[in-house]
């Protein structure tokens, strides 16, 4: 997707991508944000060690790779799975690597490499566990990502630090250290008898939050009661 045509499609709530891409040029894309593509793009196997971006093989975080098998440029939608914004970024301006969170994964360049960092689980609520799913992107090309609600960018100076909920965070340059924090105590109805987990990020580095994140708005969508 290094040379390929991005064209963003945003209404600021529903975005979507049209991508171009030429013969013999692929992408890789998280399973179920495809929304269509021309005759000529084939659908292929990731192998093993890229195929997960979850915790095991029943997870929702599976990708694949559209390759372009045709003799003329042709193209490929994809689509952020919920309300929110998408953001482009170029692994090359952000020192060959970035870290994001499994959730905001959208697509990226074949050439761009995906590692699995951490998978820790936070809580286990009404509606299922939640993980906090790292992934290391790395390589040279393009890499789109969603973020829930309003995307936010911040720059930390070195040595600067800040504290968020694990659902809000989408991204951050590999320059940026980070660690888990739990204060434990909150009362048991707050996250579950959990107490209440934070993600503690330190600058120097650039990072990416979202405003809603999906957990959130599921929690909430599943607390409204039946009429």
């Amino acid at each position: 997707m290094t040379d390929a045509i991005i064209t963003p499609k945003n209404d600021d709530t529903l975005p979507y991508h049209e991508i171009e891409l030429d013969p013999g040029e692929g992408i890789k894309a998280k399973i179920g944000s495809l929304i269509y593509s021309e005759s000529e793009i084939e659908i292929k196997s990731i192998p093993k060690n890229e195929l997960l971006m979850g915790g095991n093989i029943n997870d929702r975080f599976l990708i694949a790779s559209f390759v372009n098998t045709g003799i003329k440029k042709s193209k490929i939608t994809f689509a952020a799975p919920f309300p929110g914004q998408t953001i482009v970024l170029e692994i090359s301006s952000l020192n060959g690597q970035i870290i994001c969170q499994g959730e905001s994964f959208l697509c990226a360049a074949q050439e761009v490499t995906i590692e699995k960092l951490i998978s820790k689980k936070l809580s286990a609520g009404i509606i299922g566990e939640e993980h906090l799913d790292l992934f290391g992107l790395s390589g040279d090309g393009t890499i789109i990502l969603h973020a829930g609600g309003t995307s936010i960018e911040k720059d930390l100076e070195a040595n600067e630090a800040i504290q968020l909920d694990p659902s809000c965070l989408v991204s951050f340059a590999s320059t940026v250290d980070y660690e888990i924090k739990y204060i434990r105590s909150f009362p048991r109805p707050t996250y579950e008898g959990n107490g209440l987990r934070l993600i503690i990020l330190k600058g120097p580095g650039k990072i990416y939050l979202q405003s809603l994140p999906i957990s959130r708005l599921a929690k909430k969508i599943y607390s409204i009661p039946n009429d």
